[in-house]
């Protein structure tokens, strides 16, 4: 091998080493695809001007709500004002919830979910359902990572002295 040939090899790898390129269009695409796995609902919902919203997200089916909500829960910072809206609906949504939370294969989405009914707790509207506490303990107990569990039973000690 040449000399001619070993400057243009070493020029050749010095230039790919140095370039961000490479990170760049890796950074972007890990951004776009994040963006891409939100439900056509989350995307719709946050394209709404903010006050528009929470006046519209009272009227939505309750599926449609949750499926939201949860998108809300992965944002940052997370949107705790949707919990209380599905919250006020009181007793007619709860058999609703803890199907959803039995159904969830996401234990954050389970601890999302527990936390609704934290909020309807601390406004009353749990009051002599021991019944619901027996239901989500029962979903507490059947998470697998600890610190979501640990998170989860302190959501439902909190419940528990509000009922």
């Amino acid at each position: 091998m040449d000399f001619q040939s070993l400057r243009i090899k070493a020029r050749y790898h010095a230039d790919r080493a140095a370039s961000p390129l490479p990170y760049l269009l890796l950074f972007l695409a890990v951004g776009i695809c994040a963006a891409c796995r939100m439900p056509p609902e989350c995307n719709q919902f946050y394209e709404l001007p903010h006050t528009e919203r929470y006046a519209k997200f009272p009227t939505y089916p309750l599926d449609k709500q949750i499926t939201i909500y949860l998108c809300a829960m992965n944002r940052e910072p997370p949107d705790l004002r949707l919990a209380g809206l599905i919250a006020e609906e009181g007793d007619k949504v709860i058999p609703f919830l803890l199907e959803k939370a039995r159904a969830q294969k996401s234990e954050n989405a389970q601890d999302d979910i527990v936390y609704i009914f934290e909020v309807m707790a601390q406004r009353g509207g749990l009051r002599g359902r021991a019944d619901v506490v027996e239901d989500l303990q029962k979903i507490v107990q059947s998470m697998k990572n600890e610190s979501i569990r640990r998170r989860s039973q302190g959501r439902l000690a909190k419940i528990e002295a509000d009922i």
